[in-house]
Order: structure tokens, then sequence, then C-alpha cells
């Protein structure tokens, strides 16, 4: 994990103190294998990321589908994000497989026409983490769709890679404009997206 996370930030170029994303993706990791679900309504889970799911991944899926969100709705809580969600990459498609908060996209095309619309298939396409501290200014200049970003907001895209730097998917936040983000809401963040290769490999294999 510690060489992982170190790989992870020097090809990011992100600077920031290890040992925080270390922590953060130590816990995040545990809870993505042992989360205790037992309260977490699994048809919920399920219909939250629309039906495209039950075509795409076996009905086995369904723990791992809720330990994702256990672990999504904990780092939302721990950055206080407007929303947070988690893209597979697959068949040249990001489609939203857990996420909690105010509702974001759910599925779109992986190509340089969407990559001008949402910030998550940017960072899909380029595997560079990618942050707008005010989208209505990029609306304005045409680099960001007004249909997906009808509110001012921050936004920000962290890509999830295998050790090679392929991508797997992307981990898509949205805050308000008013809220700072510090190093210790980053590192949950950066966290996430490192604990999430082995899970999101599984999936992508296990997709039909």
């Amino acid at each position: 994990m510690k060489q992982r996370i170190h790989s992870y930030l020097l090809e990011q170029g992100i600077d920031i103190d290890e040992n925080l994303v270390k922590d953060a993706a130590q816990v995040l990791a545990i809870l993505l294998q042992q989360a205790d679900i037992s309260a977490i309504n699994r048809q919920n889970i399920w219909q939250q990321n629309e039906i495209h799911l039950s075509s795409m991944l076996p009905e086995n899926c369904e723990e791992t589908l809720c330990r994702l969100f256990a672990a999504v709705d904990t780092v939302k809580t721990h950055i206080l994000a407007d929303s947070l969600s988690i893209f597979i990459l697959k068949n040249q498609e990001i489609m939203r497989i857990s996420h909690a908060g105010l509702p974001t996209v759910v599925k779109l095309p992986v190509n340089d026409d969407t990559a001008n619309q949402h910030l998550a298939v940017r960072v899909a396409l380029s595997a560079w983490f990618n942050r707008i501290p005010q989208t209505d200014e990029w609306i304005t200049s045409g680099e960001l769709s007004s249909q997906c970003y009808p509110e001012c907001k921050q936004i920000w895209a962290l890509p999830i890679c295998t050790d090679t730097g392929a991508v797997l998917g992307v981990l898509y936040g949205e805050h308000a404009i008013t809220q700072n983000i510090n190093d210790e809401q980053f590192a949950w963040t950066l966290g996430l997206a490192i604990a999430l290769q082995e899970t999101l490999q599984l999936l992508i294999d296990l997709a039909t």
C-alpha cells in the first residue's frame, strides 16, 4: 500500500503528506472488505445507480456494491462534499456504480466530445487528477456543459488506476464553492481512489 500511494502521488504530481493518505487508505481498504452492510438497503443501492447495473454486473455483486457505498458515504461525510461518485470505465463508457449526496450523471460515453462536457470523462481519458474551483467560469468559456453543471460548484476528479497506470474508473466529487478542502480532507479522497483499485478490477473482470 505504501509503495502504491507513493507511486500514485508522484505520477499525479500531488504534494501531500503520504502518511495522511496511508491512514485514510488503510481505513477504507478495511471498509471495502469488511464493512457491516446489514443496515444498508440493497435494493436502494441498485436503484440509485439506475438499471444499467443489472445488465453489466451479476447479482452476487450486491455485497460489493454495498461496501462501496459504505466507503463513499464515509468519505463524503469526512470531506463535507455535496456529492461523491465512483464511476467504472468499461467499453468506452463511464458508469456510476456508487454514489452519495445530490444527484449527478449516471452514464456517459468516453470521447473527446463528452470530455468537453464533464470532468469525470476528461479524467478517464487523460488519467490525470483535475480540479476546477468554480464551474461557472468553465461553463462560460465553453469548457464544461451547462447541462451537466446547472449550478455553480467546485468539482474534482481522481483517476482510479492499475499499477501500470491503466484507468479503471474515476472518483468524482462536487462541493459548494464556499467549501475549502484542506489536506486531511484531500487525503481521504486520495485514499479512496487508491483503495478502490482492487475492487474496480474485480468488478471489471466480472462485468458482462
